[in-house]
């Protein structure tokens, strides 16, 4: 039987690269938010014991003093409820309202600290990321992706495709970063 030896930020690196690849596959949206949120939680962990870094303090400036455990809880939700029953055992229990594209973000915000962290960027973090700012140019403030963008109509256009489409074009994109 084959063990394995992995240190926590390749955990969290190879959570966030599955997650990425799942949902450029149009994979199942609960497996990509739990790998994701995984890999998450450890990279925001490291960032609590490390300090100083980046997305950590635009996370506090964000929320409102005395307000970091509910802000946590909810973003943390839809993970627990997806990993736990201590609370809420019974099978028939539903969770609504999680819109998939949910885990666009929370992907987003696991490369940043990732990067933030002083790691570089997988292929599959930098297709995502690329990917990301095609989607939303304004949300994103890089001038390197923006000049990549910038010249194709293909990308200005991305946001008024399907969202099949877009993630068949974020797939395309790493396949291509990856030089398959």
């Amino acid at each position: 039987m084959r063990k394995i030896r992995v240190k926590k930020i390749d955990a969290a690196s190879r959570q966030i690269d599955l997650a990425i690849r799942l949902s450029f596959s149009s994979e199942d949206a609960v497996g990509i938010h739990t790998l994701c949120a995984a890999g998450f939680r450890i990279l925001r962990d490291i960032a609590d014991k490390k300090g100083n870094v980046e997305m950590h303090e635009v996370h506090k400036q964000m929320i409102k003093p005395g307000k970091e455990a509910e802000f946590w809880k909810r973003v943390n939700l839809p993970a627990n409820f997806f990993k736990h029953a201590d609370k809420d055992s019974d099978p028939a229990v539903v969770y609504e309202g999680i819109d998939e594209e949910a885990n666009d973000a929370m992907i987003l915000w696991a490369c940043i600290y990732y990067k933030d962290l002083g790691f570089h960027l997988t292929p599959e973090m930098k297709a995502f990321m690329l990917w990301f700012r095609a989607l939303n140019p304004r949300v994103m403030d890089d001038e390197v992706v923006a000049e990549i963008l910038e010249g194709s109509e293909f990308y200005r256009t991305l946001k008024s495709r399907p969202r099949s489409f877009q993630l068949a074009e974020g797939k395309r994109l790493l396949n291509k970063m990856k030089g398959e």
